[in-house]
């Protein structure tokens, strides 16, 4: 008998994922190789021509430094947390050194001449991380944070502070009213981040130029300039964006006419926003944190006593709006040195509602039946000259004409109460302010500023009880008044 031995033999064989980065332009996306990387002990590596490098080579916790003539230094700490392949954006430097910025002197400064801390929000970033609204694109400003007590809100936080201690100017014109009070506001949502064509921000006592409002800091929204040309020309966009998460559904049209002696710009843009989902995944250990387990359908005209069980407590009920805006811009070469402008805005909400508010408990029941913000509706109109005169005196300089009409109203009811409370706001807005610049000595090293500023605000305030007659589960009018 023959027996036959046969050895198996096992390899183990251990595979590890190399700890990679890519490096990417920030504006184009495209890779950048030969950035050299380096420790603080002097190890160095160099990315590929796909902008990958591998970072084995380093210990954990130790600060790496990016660095590429054609770029600005950029920073990280190694750490086992950071994913294979996370990508850096590193941003051009050319593009940082020439750039320039309005809002820190309110005329054209280079950033190697400003000392303020600024941030900025170009057009091209804002298409690129397509916000919702202009609330969405200030929170992807470093060093801005956003409240959102709502889903149709968003109050800016500049340095702890917010409401009436930061400044909302739009293209020169300030915001900020009578009415702005120190609680959270939603009121930066009334500018459409779609027809921007940037946004810069001020941080803290930087901003005195604007005057004693920003006490954190002003944000200056820039909406698009229509440009001449020797040719007439029509330049249209159209952008149309659809969301899972909030069932959104929003449509723009833009038209530009170029001429020589004129210039236009219409924008058009419509968001339809819907309930909004919440994630599911909650680490923090507390499983119903935000959960959502029943809601009020009330309405202004529909009347309900009791509250409605949630099916998927992860979805915020009756949260979304709709929201029109509208921008006209006409841009009017008077000659070589003289410019005017014109500038029309308009932005009107529906009912938002208070979704911390509507999930209040008082007990084991939930406290209010209706707490929104009725109709938010914002009007401006502007016209501006601007002159370049070159002289000792008067260097440059904008004066501004604006007239402003604002709408707003909160309006609240308990369960199983018939009274409802309306709190409505009306004003108009007139302003005038001219800012100027002049260079009183030879070089243009040293510059001078000065301007003035008026505004007249007239405020309507109404605080209204109602006591509403219902029949069945419709709101048929109102019984009494306290």
């Amino acid at each position: 008998m023959k027996i036959t031995t046969v050895i198996i033999s096992i390899f183990l064989v251990q595979i590890t994922l190399a700890q990679t980065c890519v490096i990417l332009d920030k504006n184009t996306e495209m890779p950048i190789a030969n950035v050299k990387i380096t420790d603080e002990k002097g190890h160095t590596v160099m990315s590929n021509q796909q902008g990958e490098a591998i970072l084995d080579d380093f210990e954990n916790m130790q600060v790496l430094t990016m660095t590429h003539m054609s770029y600005v230094e950029f920073e990280l700490m190694k750490r086992p947390s950071l994913p294979h392949g996370a990508k850096i954006y590193l941003q051009f430097k050319t593009e940082l050194l020439g750039e320039v910025f309005l809002s820190a002197s309110k005329t054209e400064e280079k950033i190697t001449r400003i000392a303020e801390q600024i941030a900025t929000i170009s057009n091209s970033e804002i298409e690129r991380i397509s916000p919702q609204t202009s609330a969405d694109m200030l929170a992807n400003i470093p060093g801005v944070r956003v409240q959102k007590t709502q889903f149709g809100g968003g109050s800016p936080v500049l340095r702890g502070m917010e409401s009436n201690r930061v400044l909302l100017v739009v293209d020169g014109i300030r915001m900020n009213n009578a009415i702005y009070r120190k609680g959270h506001l939603q009121n930066s949502i009334t500018v459409s981040p779609i027809g921007l064509d940037r946004t810069e921000v001020v941080f803290g006592p930087s901003s005195v130029v604007y005057g004693s409002d920003p006490l954190g800091g002003a944000i200056h929204y820039y909406a698009r300039i229509p440009s001449t040309s020797d040719q007439s020309n029509i330049n249209v966009d159209f952008l149309s964006r659809v969301s899972s998460v909030n069932q959104e559904i929003t449509v723009q049209g833009g038209v530009e006419l170029q001429m020589k002696n004129l210039a236009t710009y219409t924008s058009i843009s419509h968001s339809n926003f819907g309930d909004l989902v919440m994630g599911k995944n909650r680490n923090h250990g507390f499983t119903d944190w935000g959960k959502q387990f029943e809601y009020s359908n009330n309405s202004e005209f529909y009347y309900n006593d009791n509250p409605i069980s949630n099916d998927n407590p992860n979805q915020q009920r009756r949260v979304g709006y709709e929201q029109l805006d509208l921008l006209q811009k006409a841009f009017i070469p008077l000659n070589t040195q003289t410019e005017l402008h014109f500038n029309v805005q308009f932005s009107n909400s529906t009912n938002i509602n208070r979704f911390d508010k509507l999930t209040e408990y008082s007990g084991d029941d939930l406290k209010f039946a209706e707490w929104h913000y009725g109709p938010q509706q914002r009007f401006l109109a502007a016209s501006q000259l601007k002159m370049k005169n070159h002289k000792k005196w008067m260097e440059g300089g904008i004066i501004t004409l604006a007239y402003q009409n604002i709408k707003e109203s909160r309006i609240n009811r308990k369960f199983n109460s018939l009274d409802r409370a309306t709190n409505k706001e009306k004003l108009n807005i007139l302003s005038i302010n001219g800012d100027f610049t002049a260079n009183p000595t030879q070089s243009n090293d040293r510059n001078f500023g000065y301007g003035f500023e008026m505004s007249y605000n007239d405020v309507n305030s109404t605080s209204v009880g109602e006591t509403l007659e219902v029949e069945g589960h419709k709101v048929i009018g109102v019984s009494d008044y306290f």
